[in-house]
Formats: structure tokens, C-alpha cells, sequence
């Protein structure tokens, strides 16, 4: 509903300073196009599909794209890895909308169990945690366990779901934080989040100076 690229110009420095290309991406937002969650989706699998077509123009590897998203963009990156038919979608582009790897940050897992403005269509089918299968990207999540936006139960459902499964997936939650960017953390958390996501970035792959 609400949400601006200028949110995550601090993280896309922070991804320059590092050796890597960064693009903050705006989606169609219900807020102000009076559209939906689905919409939202869409807009997500053309931005992958549109970084792999213009990977020549923008210097980067078409098979290194990572996507790292925080709440309702948390929720976009990882719904993006787990649509097979993005021309469902809306979406006809023949490069892939799907991520290489995923960072996600206080993600919303469960649509399905959640109120997204009286929808009519079945909202597990862009719901993460009824969409899991075998051969998804990398990912890396936190979560903070007092969030009051995206329950905790919410995660632990997800992360003891995907563990059953053989995909890569590391996660850490964090007592004492709430939603937004964690806040209330401490520094030792994050010190441990930016650890934890340099050690993910070198062991899938991407570049680091």
C-alpha cells in the first residue's frame, strides 16, 4: 500500500561501496493506483526480468542477480522465486523474473492469513508459505520476534517448512526488535546481520572488493 524506492537508497550505497550494481526498484502501489497485491507481483517479475534483459547495458551478470527486500518487498522477492508461470501474471518477457539469490527482511509469509483489502481470488497462490518447493534460490532471512506487522508465528511456520525441504535457507530472528528495519536491535545484531550477509553473498557467488 505504501513504500518508496528512496527507502532503500542507504542499502543500494551500501551494495556500491561493495563492488556491486544496485537498482531500487517503484512498483504500482494500492495507495495510490487503487491496485492489489497481484498487481504488486507483476511489477516485481518484470523489474527481475527487465535486470536480466539490460544486464549488457548495466555491467552485470545475468546469473547473479539477487534480490534483498524488507516487509511487502521481502514478500515480492520471495513470491518472485516461486512463480513458474509469470505470464499469469501479466508478464511475457522470455528472460527469467526468478531471483539467483534472496535477502529478506521481516517478510510477510502467510498472505492467506492475512486482511489485504477484501480480495476475491485465492491469495495462496502469491502466499510463500503454501508455494513452497524443492529448488528455490538461496536465501537469507531475519526477522524480529516482537514484529506488529508480520507475526512471528508467521516465520517460524515458514523457516520449519523450508527446513524440511533441501533448499538453502538461513535465518536468525531477534528478541527485543520490532518491524520496521529492526528497530530497537541492538548493535551486536546488526553487526551479525552484516556478517552473516557478506559470508551469504561470497558463498553464492557475488562479487565482493
Amino acid at each position: 500500500a505504501i513504500g518508496l524506492p528512496e527507502w532503500s537508497y542507504d542499502a543500494c550505497k551500501g551494495a556500491i561501496n561493495e563492488g556491486r550494481v544496485a537498482i531500487a526498484f517503484d512498483i504500482r502501489l494500492r495507495n495510490i493506483y487503487g491496485t492489489d497485491v497481484k498487481t504488486t507481483v507483476s511489477d516485481a517479475l518484470s523489474a527481475i526480468a527487465w535486470v536480466r534483459e539490460n544486464a549488457k547495458d548495466l555491467g552485470i551478470d545475468p546469473n547473479k542477480v539477487l534480490v534483498d527486500g524488507f516487509s511487502s518487498g521481502a514478500h515480492l522477492a520471495l513470491v518472485s522465486s516461486m512463480i513458474e508461470n509469470p505470464e499469469n501474471f501479466g508478464v511475457t518477457s522470455k528472460f527469467s523474473s526468478k531471483p539467483d539469490a534472496l535477502i529478506l527482511g521481516s517478510c510477510p509469509y502467510d498472505i492467506a492469513g492475512r486482511d489485504v483489502y477484501n480480495i476475491k481470488y485465492d491469495t495462496r497462490t502469491i502466499s510463500p508459505l503454501y508455494l513452497i518447493e524443492e529448488n528455490l534460490p538461496p536465501i537469507l532471512a531475519f526477522h524480529a520476534e516482537d514484529d506488529d506487522m508480520v507475526e512471528f508465528s508467521e516465520y517460524e511456520k515458514f523457516r520449519d517448512a523450508i527446513l524440511k525441504t533441501k533448499n538453502s535457507f538461513t535465518s536468525r530472528s531477534y528478541a527485543g526488535a520490532g518491524h520496521f528495519y529492526f528497530r530497537g536491535s541492538s548493535q551486536k545484531d546488526s553487526d551479525e546481520r552484516s556478517r552473516l550477509t557478506e559470508a551469504f553473498l561470497l558463498k553464492n557467488g557475488f562479487k565482493m572488493k
